[in-house]
């Protein structure tokens, strides 16, 4: 983590607040965005779901149900048919875990999974302003290589995401 200390700081002091968390780690390709996060957040990661490069939008939603069926151990997870779909089903598993400690959700190469008119974006913000933001033990992080894409549609979004980061 040489260079990072201040970086490693800044997110695991996060841990420590009071209140849910929502991070941004942008930056070109393999310079160790996932490894930082994951050597940070490893021990508290209740989630994580990595982009699938030109992957259509049913393909991304099959992604990330077949993540979510890993981390509930269940089979019963029934691939979900849009991204309201998928984030209530997110949501009922998060509801299930101990609030006593932090939990990150980590969504990785999220440019790829937000997919032209998905209902993503609109989707993971209601998810961040109708549950998550008003827990006190989630860190939500999202990463991606498309440092512009993620300024523009996550960093500066003048609607539901606007000013979370």
């Amino acid at each position: 983590m040489v260079g990072r200390i201040n970086k490693v700081d800044e997110m695991k002091l996060l841990l420590t607040h009071h209140k849910s968390s929502f991070v941004a780690v942008t930056g070109r390709r393999r310079v160790g965005k996932t490894y930082l996060i994951d050597q940070v957040y490893e021990k508290e990661m209740c989630f994580r779901v990595t982009g699938i490069q030109n992957g259509l939008k049913e393909e991304q939603l099959a992604n990330f149900s077949a993540k979510l069926a890993e981390y509930t151990k269940s089979h019963l997870v029934l691939p979900a048919k849009s991204w309201q779909d998928a984030f209530l089903q997110l949501k009922s598993y998060l509801l299930s875990l101990d609030k006593k400690t932090k939990k990150v959700i980590f969504i990785d190469e999220l440019p790829w999974i937000s997919t032209m008119k998905s209902g993503f974006i609109q989707m993971l913000a209601h998810l961040w302003n109708d549950y998550l933001s008003k827990e006190k033990h989630f860190i939500l992080v999202i990463c991606g290589s498309a440092t512009s894409w993620i300024t523009k549609h996550i960093i500066n979004d003048k609607g539901g995401l606007h000013n979370r980061i």
